[in-house]
């Protein structure tokens, strides 16, 4: 989802288009967004290399264990896969992220405008986490150890245009 919104406030806007210091000062303003909601992807196991022991609803979704790991067992060598490549019961996080951005014009002439902007992205620092680990025979199985999109970023800038 997306959007924009400007500040119904200064210089041809239904408010404050009189008051020459207020117009100036909260005229402008315009505010963006960029929101992406996503659900995890199914989880995925190298062919061969786990059994399911049982579907157990246990699953803390913590980053030291997202899923129930002792449904899981290395599988015997030399037999046939019996789990599916990808589990569908079994997702990796999602993503909930805000980006925002927030916009001020300021004219200076009749033809020279100058562009504030700053740039929130991951504006509400919501922790994104990488999928989590699904080889059983790792220490690390059934834990997250990385992120996929950074934490809160800010970006600054300005734009003289004549």
């Amino acid at each position: 989802m997306n959007g924009i919104y400007e500040l119904p406030v200064g210089r041809g806007k239904p408010y404050l288009s009189s008051k020459r210091i207020l117009r100036d000062v909260l005229g402008g303003w315009q505010t963006q967004w960029v929101v992406t909601l996503q659900t995890g992807a199914p989880l995925a196991f190298a062919a061969g290399s786990a059994v399911r022991l049982n579907k157990s609803e246990n699953s803390p979704k913590t980053v030291d264990r997202w899923f129930d790991i002792s449904q899981f067992a290395p599988q015997a060598p030399f037999t046939l896969n019996t789990l599916s490549i990808q589990l569908n019961d079994l997702r990796a996080p999602g993503i909930n992220k805000w980006d925002l951005t927030a916009m001020k014009k300021i004219r200076i002439t009749e033809r020279m405008e100058f562009r504030l902007q700053a740039e929130f992205y991951n504006a509400f620092n919501m922790a994104l986490f990488d999928i989590p680990n699904t080889t059983v025979t790792s220490p690390n199985f059934g834990r997250i150890t990385g992120v996929v999109i950074p934490p809160r970023q800010l970006q600054i800038s300005g734009r003289l245009t004549w």
